[in-house]
């Protein structure tokens, strides 16, 4: 039992009112006294684990039964087998019967409950900033709260207030501390908001009835956040693990001293990371994002529970007031301090302590084909398939280790029975479903199916694509210091087929097409549209999808000169996708009807520079079988030179007419497209197009 080993002078007992100069005191606290007697009553209870005794307070027998002797409220045994002080031979209760509990069971709980509670508070004083006066003030409360006998002793024996009163308080701790230590104890916890009046309480000020805080009562009591459990095994990245076990060796010399900076990627690992860290430390966690920082929250914590302060500020945009909000209340923090952060995002300068910095991203194919395959290895399947599926999927995408692990989790029913392509299939669907960003934050999801024999374009501009898709199989096996994913520029009137050769692309990688939808993106609020064009990027590098810049010469124009307040924003917001872009590891297309719209500084960051022209007429004509598909087998050659040769029609314009002649055949009943649905089907595509003149020439009567 924690307390004074000494003898503390004639002091009564505060569970069986004995005055004694055995009497010592539980923990700090004046008037929370115990003596010898109820010190080894308490010490046999939790020996026997809280056994309770049989009714009657009779000893029991190795048969189970109660003998006929009883136990009188010392705990000796009379020779006559009759209790003393309990009652008198009349049956009737003794006037001068003590306060203290009729069992020693009782007695013994109370004083471990104290004890207990005690302890608790007595590590949580010195982390929350209380000296000993005020600690000493905190365990006579607490006390006072949990037993009766305490609360009677300190609030007098014929007092009734549901609570100790300040003047009670004082009165108590005084006797042990003096008058102006046991004011300043007090005064220090209600400074803090440890302590206050109750809150229906109305009156003098010295007969204030006190009571603990909640927060701080239920901490006391045992609420308090579980140690993170440690992981299985070391992180799935090496080096990574290397730096997390240096982490792990300063935190136990030097824990108060750090701020461990976790940074990557969405879905790199952070959590995993940071798990494999507090499980080593075997420390609980309090996590916080910016906005709940904001918000009104415990006062008492970190430092309470002693528990990891840790700043989430993933997937926002901490304002300075956040972050300076962020450097306070990590500085808090027990223990070592800890920041989740993206990217792009800075670390909370925190006053006295040292950043270490561990950066999770894996850096090449290899150290994600590491992450894949300790994420498969829990699915149960061979270990052959497992690393076959792990190369494949090392190369779909920026995946890091803590996405892999999700992945896993969510193929893991049916995974042992697939065999390699099954898994890799299985895989590349649940992580595009984790990944999956909303279209309001600017991206429509696609899953093509147009082969590349489907873009009927010049054979130099097939064969470029062709060159695109082979880069960026390959694009991972050969590093570059400074140049990361491909980039390409698809430029050339509207409806030449720039869509469409992106939706082959992405099919010949067998990867999703994000298409950026530059409404959503682009925003009039300054740094709005930078947080959108980031958040799309992040969201289809990790799913290793093709992104897709449709019409971006409205994002990638040049930049001019400042003229206006609004120009040099502008500006800024060139510059800031000039750096993604290029800083992008993936695969990005973009899209434009004129390339002398887009900075110069563009064309040299992409790969290839590929420019679509109008179809001529032998492409128009494969376009128009191609576009009118099965209903369109019966019309002749001739008819279909002759309708591409004379309507100058882009391959988008074509594709639009055909629909509309299809349309127009099922109105007339017929099953497959006739001369006349064709005429009218490029009559009206003309007349959209502003050619009136050029349209009347396909009415039937002047063919």
């Amino acid at each position: 039992m924690e307390g004074n080993d000494e003898p503390s002078g004639d002091l009564r007992c505060s569970f069986c009112s004995k005055e004694s100069s055995q009497v010592r005191r539980l923990i700090a606290g004046p008037a929370a006294c115990i003596c010898d007697e109820c010190i080894d009553v308490c010490s046999e209870v939790v020996r026997n684990d809280g056994d309770a005794e049989e009714e009657g307070n009779g000893a029991v027998d190795d048969d189970g039964e109660v003998d006929d002797e009883e136990v009188d409220d010392d705990g000796e045994v009379d020779e006559d087998g009759e209790v003393d002080g309990d009652e008198d031979d009349d049956g009737e209760e003794d006037e001068t019967e003590p306060t203290a509990p009729s069992s020693p069971t009782a007695v013994a709980l109370d004083a471990a409950l104290v004890e207990w509670v005690g302890a608790r508070w007595v590590a949580a004083a010195p982390r929350l900033g209380l000296d000993d006066d005020a600690r000493a003030a905190g365990v006579l409360l607490l006390a006072a709260e949990l037993v009766p006998e305490i609360h009677r002793r300190v609030s007098g024996d014929d007092a009734v207030t549901a609570a100790p009163r300040r003047s009670d308080l004082l009165r108590a701790l005084a006797a042990d501390l003096g008058e102006e230590r046991a004011a300043a104890g007090l005064a220090a916890l209600e400074e803090r908001g440890i302590a206050a009046p109750l809150a229906a309480y109305a009156g003098p000020w010295l007969e204030a009835e006190m009571e603990l805080d909640r927060r701080v009562r239920a901490y006391c009591m045992g609420a308090v956040p579980p140690p993170v459990a440690p992981l299985a095994g070391p992180y799935p990245l090496p080096r990574v693990e290397a730096a997390l076990a240096h982490a792990v060796g300063r935190c136990r010399h030097e824990a108060p001293r750090l701020l461990i900076l976790l940074r990557g990627r969405a879905g790199s690992g952070r959590d995993l990371a940071l798990r494999r860290i507090l499980g080593a430390l075997g420390v609980s966690a309090i996590r916080r994002s910016p906005h709940e920082l904001r918000q009104p929250n415990n006062p008492f914590e970190p430092e309470l529970s002693g528990a990891a302060a840790i700043w989430d500020p993933r997937r926002a945009d901490p304002s300075p007031d956040d972050y300076d909000v962020a450097r306070r209340w990590l500085a808090r923090s027990a223990t070592a301090a800890f920041a989740l952060l993206d990217r792009h995002q800075d670390a909370p300068d925190v006053e006295g302590r040292i950043q270490i910095l561990v950066d999770v991203d894996p850096v090449d194919a290899a150290e994600r084909r590491q992450g894949w395959e300790a994420a498969l290895r829990s699915l149960g399947a061979p270990r052959a398939i497992i690393e076959a599926a792990a190369a494949e999927l090392c190369h779909r995408g920026r995946c890091g280790a803590g996405l892999a692990q999700r992945v896993a989790l969510m193929i893991a029913a049916d995974a042992p029975a697939r065999g390699t392509a099954e898994l890799v299939a299985a895989a590349a669907e649940a992580l595009a479903t984790l990944v999956r960003p909303s279209t309001l934050r600017g991206i429509l999801i696609e899953h093509p199916t147009v082969p590349l024999e489907r873009v009927i374009a010049p054979s130099g501009i097939v064969q470029a694509l062709r060159q695109i898709v082979l880069v960026a199989r390959l694009s991972a096996a050969v590093e570059t210091p400074g140049r990361v994913g491909v980039k390409a520029l698809f430029s050339g009137p509207s409806g030449t087929g720039k869509t469409m050769a992106a939706r082959a692309v992405a099919t010949a990688l067998r990867l999703p097409l994000y298409r950026v939808d530059l409404a959503s993106v682009v925003s009039k609020w300054i740094g709005e549209t930078e947080k959108n064009l980031r958040e799309a990027l992040a969201a289809a590098e990790a799913a290793g999808a093709v992104l897709l810049f449709d019409e971006g010469d409205a994002l990638l124009g040049k930049r001019g000169e400042v003229s206006h307040g609004t120009d040099r924003y502008a500006n800024m917001e060139v510059s800031y996708l000039l750096q993604a872009v290029e800083a992008y590891d993936g695969i990005a297309v973009v899209t434009t009807n004129a390339r002398g719209n887009v900075d110069s500084a563009f064309e040299r960051r992409f790969d290839a520079c590929i420019e679509f022209q109008p179809p001529a007429p032998r492409e128009r004509a494969l376009i128009w079988r191609q576009e009118l598909g099965e209903a369109g087998q019966a019309l002749p050659d001739a008819l279909i030179a002759e309708i591409a040769k004379r309507a100058d029609l882009h391959g988008g314009s074509i594709a639009v007419a055909a629909r509309m002649a299809r349309m127009l055949c099922l109105h007339g009943g017929r099953t497959s497209v006739a001369e006349q649905d064709l005429r009218e089907a490029v009559r009206i595509e003309l007349l959209k197009s502003g050619f009136s003149v050029h349209a009347a020439r396909w009415v039937g009567a002047e063919r």
